[in-house]
């Protein structure tokens, strides 16, 4: 046991790894007086603080004298990444100028177009940074963050770049989403053709190449794109691998929602517009309904009862910041669940499942995180209050006294220094876990990579799906990647453990490489491996290997 969490008050959760939908999701379950373990980053059990064996032996033991608990929040719509101030619009929609009307003349997203080309990426990620780091305060454990504020190539790729390094600098899991399809840029503003082709077929190609993105999202709105043209830029995406979200009916009802459902997108988000064609669409899907207070409030725009209706009509409902610069410059999910219940009219229970299990549902993580049960990440966040109704009721002035970020305990500060990584040790020592999985030889495989500071801190979780391959050639595979990636986090030496016997005594000289289709895979290993200044190799049974496996697993399920 890695973490023992004691004297919790009360822990409130949801529980599943799907969406709860309409009614369902105004109920969650609570534990009073109990204790949470955790291991390697998951939740292992729940138990009740009397029923707590004698003799545990945890690395680590917090006392959360009697705070409620309940999971670490998900942030699943920001736009985080951006430079300059927006401040007159917000006062030029005080004196009555709407978001329409203002993007008209040259405004809105386009002046952060124009503040974010300028930028240099170190400064675009010091902000970032700064950002994520108060996020992380309030209990933001997990958050999607888009591009969208380059609207051409070279800046979309700086900017998801940067999104890149806030993922690697920090405890939190950042979600990658491109939004290429932002707005019409003014280079482009006689060709709409033209620049759907360029995102379609130069942009999202090159981000799928490169891995910068997980999701593709697009503004389905009156003044930026069609239904058709969003149809073209989603269908594109998810040829090119990437899991697919929209705005949608944000300010006019143009059909975005319907769209999403048919293409069994993750989340339609904004819906300020939508009608009871949708509401059932959205019942009927998967698709979550992501709602922004914030950017409700900030833009003026009701009606404010759709949510009620989204989830009086069967639908699932997740909240967000939408942080951007322009209409909601909004850090804080603790606020946005007030919001979301005093603008909304949702119960403190409903806005809970919104920004946890809804939440991580509309960004793909609702098998591994949104809820405190056994095998998810170990997110939990500890309120200095008795009961969930004092989250909202308190108005984002709950003090939050711990959170636990995938069994991290949050302390001080949380980012790098000047180097943006925060992971080395004082020799820059990586200890790395690696695994290849095939289901037949040859059949479909994936590899599975965990990499961790001396400390233990994890740095890297990921499985990668690798198409049809052998067992022999997925292990591989699993070191080069884990290669490539130590050496963009800067380590300097590796300390690496594998469960195949073969590979390791390939890589060491031990065994000969007799098969042809792994001579070029050692002989790049071997490459990859000579960068460092120290590298120890050793073999592991496979009952010492389960992260790197389940990675791997994972990323089979997924394939």
């Amino acid at each position: 046991m890695d973490l023992l969490i004691r004297r919790v008050g009360r822990l409130a959760t949801p529980r599943g790894d799907k969406p709860l939908k309409g009614r369902q999701a105004d109920h969650v379950s609570e534990h009073a007086a109990c204790a949470v373990t955790v291991s390697k980053g998951r939740f292992v059990q729940i138990l009740p603080e009397k029923a707590l064996p004698r003799g545990l032996t945890p690395s680590r033991e917090i006392d959360a004298e009697g705070c409620l608990a309940t999971p670490g929040l998900v942030d699943p719509h920001t736009h985080l990444v951006f430079s300059g101030s927006r401040a007159k619009e917000f006062e030029s929609r005080l004196r009555g100028a709407s978001y329409l009307e203002i993007a008209a003349k040259g405004g809105g997203i386009q002046a952060t177009v124009r503040a974010v080309r300028r930028a240099g990426e170190e400064a675009l990620f010091r902000e970032a940074q700064g950002r994520l780091s108060r996020m992380l305060a309030q209990g933001t454990c997990i958050a999607e963050v888009k591009s969208g504020y380059g609207l051409d190539l070279e800046t979309e790729l700086k900017i998801l770049r940067v999104v890149d390094r806030l993922r690697r600098a920090g405890p939190q899991e950042i979600v990658p989403t491109f939004l290429g399809a932002h707005a019409l840029p003014p280079e482009h503003a006689k060709d709409r053709r033209g620049f759907v082709d360029l995102v379609a077929k130069e942009m999202l190609p090159r981000v799928a190449r490169e891995r910068l993105a997980e999701f593709c999202d697009v503004f389905c709105e009156s003044g930026a794109f069609t239904v058709e043209e969003s149809r073209a830029i989603l269908e594109a995406a998810r040829q090119a691998g990437l899991a697919l979200k929209i705005h949608a009916e944000q300010f006019t009802r143009l059909g975005g929602t319907r769209l999403a459902c048919s293409l069994e997108a993750a989340s339609a988000d904004h819906l300020a517009c939508v009608g009871d064609e949708e509401i059932a669409a959205l019942a009927k899907a998967l698709t979550v309904a992501v709602v922004l207070p914030g950017s409700a409030l900030m833009t003026g725009s009701p009606p404010y009862a759709y949510p009620r209706r989204l989830l009086d009509g069967g639908a699932a409902v997740a909240i967000a910041t939408d942080c951007n610069p322009g209409t909601s410059h909004l850090e804080s999910m603790p606020l946005a669940m007030a919001l979301a219940c005093a603008i909304y009219k949702m119960t403190p229970a409903e806005v809970l499942t919104a920004a946890t299990l809804n939440a991580a549902c509309a960004v793909g993580r609702g098998h591994a995180a949104g809820s405190v049960e056994p095998g998810k990440r170990a997110d939990l966040v500890l309120w200095e209050a008795e009961e969930i109704r004092e989250i909202p009721y308190r108005f984002g002035q709950v003090p939050i006294k711990r959170v636990i970020c995938k069994g991290l305990v949050v302390e001080g500060e949380v980012f790098s220094g000047e180097d943006a990584l925060d992971t080395k040790d004082e020799n820059g020592a990586f200890v790395i876990w690696v695994d290849g999985a095939s289901r037949g030889n040859p059949g479909p495989a994936a590899a599975g990579v965990v990499i961790e500071t001396a400390g233990g801190r994890t740095l890297l979780d990921e499985g990668f799906a690798l198409g049809e391959t052998t067992n022999n050639v997925a292990e591989y595979s699993a070191l080069l990647k884990a290669l490539e990636e130590a050496e963009r986090l800067g380590a300097k030496s590796l300390r690496i453990h594998a469960d195949s016997e073969l590979l390791v005594k390939q890589i060491k000289g031990e065994y000969k490489v007799r098969h042809a289709n792994l001579k070029p895979l050692h002989e790049e290993a071997k490459k990859r491996l000579s960068r460092f200044a120290d590298v120890q190799i050793r073999h592991v049974r496979r009952e010492q290997n389960t992260r790197a496996d389940a990675a791997a697993n994972r990323a089979l399920d997924k394939a």
